[in-house]
């Protein structure tokens, strides 16, 4: 017995499904009728009218406003290779559609025995995606089966975080150990350079399994373009391809430890200038902006860390480009105006291309201050007096970062 979920929550369900296996919901309206109907003697205007008919009524459902039909519900299982249940219960029930040997069918078993023959099978079939383009750790995902994804780690059949390996394009050391076959593309290899977001996707998992151990193992805190931080560039320093909702989500919803683990400022060496720069979680600001959203009762935790950060990197650039502008004046620009040499000490001053990251170091001085890490901005209103404030307060503090040149010199 599963409980049937409203028309609104299948209708979600089936879009995020139908746009996972289909280029858009049309073309997916085209496989419909071409499975279901049979042209070969019809005009071809036929076929692009019923297909423009289930375009729209499609879209009724994926909206909610209308519910699937008995009559549909074969045609879907059969073109988006979920079962009936799965797709009544918008995921919350996922059941094989068939017995045999695949990747979602050995991603829903909870018996180890089966985990063990499907890996050790001669057709390597484990380590490649099937026909939708999914491997069987994308379906472990999908069915919340941690068991089988802590398996799969605990064996050294992946490895996310790799000291040992170093960090090879900056993937953090991910890897597999499961076997493959030669020279065949689109394994779960692939993925794990391909897919930005299956890191946090199993991050994810384990919170929602109470397994907060994993914030560490894992580093849930950090991402590949942090390994890339110099003081003088910061064009590589973009965030927002492994920004993952769903992960978000699941950190507002575990307990206080773990949010409060994303609240702390921390060091990751920068594999290209190997030194160590100050982070905060890049993704602060969107923890912030849902928990307002969501009136959550973290969203002070989140807020008083996201001020002192932005606080203490305020007054900490502030003194850097003074200091440098002072020595500059007393040694180079002796006849030019203050104003004119923290012009040209901004020179040195960056800001990434997301305008969440900036930098500012004097190469010029050997005792020049350092001052390189991410700012946080949330973009959002609440209509409780004392968050709006820290929201205000949050949010002017960035633009004085931003526009460190106009709190330079009182006028």
């Amino acid at each position: 017995m599963f409980e049937l979920k409203t028309n609104e929550e299948i209708g979600a369900y089936l879009k995020k499904l139908i746009l996972s296996k289909y280029p858009s919901c049309r073309q997916f309206c085209v496989a419909y009728i071409d499975l279901t109907m049979d042209f070969s003697d019809d005009p071809q205007d036929q076929r692009s009218e019923e297909i423009r008919k289930l375009t729209n009524r499609l879209s009724q459902i994926l909206k909610g406003k209308k519910s699937i039909q008995t009559y549909d519900l074969p045609i879907f299982s059969e073109l988006l290779g979920v079962s009936c249940e799965q797709m009544l219960s918008a995921g919350a029930v996922a059941k094989p559609i068939t017995n045999r040997r695949t990747n979602y069918n050995i991603a829903f078993s909870t018996d180890e025995r089966d985990w063990i023959e499907y890996i050790n099978r001669e057709d390597c079939i484990a380590s490649y995606a099937d026909e939708f383009g999914k491997t069987v750790v994308d379906y472990a995902i999908e069915f919340k089966n941690y068991g089988f994804i802590r398996f799969l780690i605990e064996n050294g059949y992946i490895t996310l975080i790799s000291d040992d390996k170093g960090y090879v394009d900056f993937n953090f050391g991910a890897s597999t150990t499961l076997k493959e076959r030669p020279y065949e593309a689109r394994t779960f290899e692939n993925e794990l350079y391909e897919n930005k977001i299956l890191r946090t996707q199993i991050i994810s998992l384990a919170l929602e399994s109470n397994d907060y151990d994993v914030l560490y193992e894992m580093r849930a805190r950090e991402f590949p373009p942090q390994l890339a931080m110099t003081t003088t560039s910061l064009t590589s320093i973009k965030f927002s391809e492994y920004y993952d909702e769903n992960f978000i989500e699941t950190i507002l919803r575990s307990k206080s430890k773990a949010v409060q683990y994303f609240c702390e400022e921390y060091y990751v060496e920068s594999k290209w200038q190997k030194e160590e720069f100050l982070w905060m979680f890049p993704f602060l600001d969107k923890l912030i902006v849902a928990a307002i959203k969501k009136n959550s009762s973290k969203a002070n935790m989140l807020l008083d860390a996201a001020i002192k950060h932005n606080e203490d990197t305020y007054n900490a650039l502030k003194k850097a480009i003074l200091q440098v502008a002072k020595q500059m004046k007393e040694n180079l620009y002796r006849n030019q105006g203050f104003q004119e040499v923290i012009a040209n000490v901004l020179r040195d001053y960056h800001i990434s291309e997301e305008k969440n990251v900036i930098s500012f170091y004097c190469y010029f001085l050997r005792d020049s201050a350092r001052v390189t890490t991410n700012i946080i901005c949330a973009d959002v209103k609440s209509k409780k007096p004392e968050i709006q404030s820290k929201v205000d307060r949050l949010n002017e503090l960035y633009s004085q970062i931003i526009n460190i040149e106009n709190h330079l010199i009182k006028k």
